[in-house]
């Protein structure tokens, strides 16, 4: 059975390694924490290395690989947010291909990159899988960037991921002293609930459950399922009113104040997932967003 590396183990890499650990498969896989070191590699039983994209220049060909994990993977999964702080495009960007290289330089035969439907802009109706990428924030346009250099140079070996909004539990590090300051679950409305004067209301809702992410790219894996960049959302979008101010009501929050929206404008992007689970022969557990809420 494959090794596989996983560079990349928060919130998506972390529960995705233990559902790939329950199918029997060899995991390694690397955090920037050295706390965090420590207890997910006695957590995971499993060889853990200590990683930082930004803090990793790209290398020459004759220097030792960046992570030693990759010497043995045959699949690599690179889960690695640009992070909302200080974010530095153009050396994610770099060093995220001098990674790419390096994994591909190595035993590397299947790489799975989790990128995002940032690569969209809200200028289209329906979004689907093949639809081209427009993105107009700086983080959708490094991720086109770096899925734009895969598709070019690793087609065959390549499975791009486009996750819409997260939504899930968050695993609790009871020994990291900030695990306190990290929500318990993940949700847009524990940010939203404490704002007002919100555009766009009557915009589609465009969540995913972490569940539904995990099983994709598990599938993906399993299948060999390259050459494709494949969107993983709900397939119900409610408007972002309606949806949010329920979750308020359920979580007894404060309602999040929209503006009206009387515009005649086009409503935002769908993320449209439905080719995906075609694909994959999946069908998502949380097919709609009022199926995903945390209650209590």
């Amino acid at each position: 059975m494959s090794s596989i590396c996983i560079i990349g183990l928060g919130w998506l890499g972390f529960p995705l390694t233990k559902h790939l650990q329950s199918k029997q498969y060899l995991i390694k896989g690397t955090v920037r924490s050295p706390n965090k070191q420590k207890i997910i590699a006695k957590m995971l039983n499993s060889k853990i290395e200590r990683f930082d994209l930004y803090a990793q220049a790209q290398q020459n060909a004759d220097e030792k690989p960046m992570i030693e994990s990759l010497a043995a993977s045959e699949v690599v999964v690179i889960n690695i947010p640009p992070g909302r702080k200080n974010f530095n495009a153009e050396l994610y960007i770099k060093n995220m291909q001098g990674l790419i290289q390096r994994a591909f330089d190595n035993a590397c035969k299947h790489l799975v990159f989790v990128s995002t439907t940032g690569v969209f802009s809200n200028s289209h109706s329906i979004v689907t899988n093949t639809s081209l990428a427009d993105a107009n924030t700086p983080s959708g346009v490094a991720h086109a960037k770096i899925e734009n250099y895969l598709l070019n140079n690793y087609f065959n070996a390549t499975t791009i991921i486009r996750p819409a909004g997260l939504v899930g539990p968050t695993q609790n590090f009871a020994e990291i002293d900030i695990a306190s300051t990290v929500p318990k679950f993940r949700h847009p409305i524990y940010t939203l609930c404490h704002k007002t004067n919100i555009e766009k209301g009557n915009d589609p809702v465009n969540l995913v459950h972490l569940d539904d992410v995990i099983a994709v790219i598990v599938a993906a894996i399993e299948q060999k399922c390259t050459g494709q960049a494949l969107n993983v959302s709900a397939t119900e979008h409610p408007t972002r009113k309606d949806y949010y101010e329920w979750c308020a009501k359920q979580l007894n929050l404060p309602i999040p104040g929209f503006l009206e929206d009387n515009k005649k404008r086009q409503i935002g992007k769908i993320i449209d997932a439905s080719d995906t689970y075609s694909l994959l022969g999946l069908v998502p557990n949380y097919n709609s967003p009022y199926k995903m809420l945390k209650q209590g």
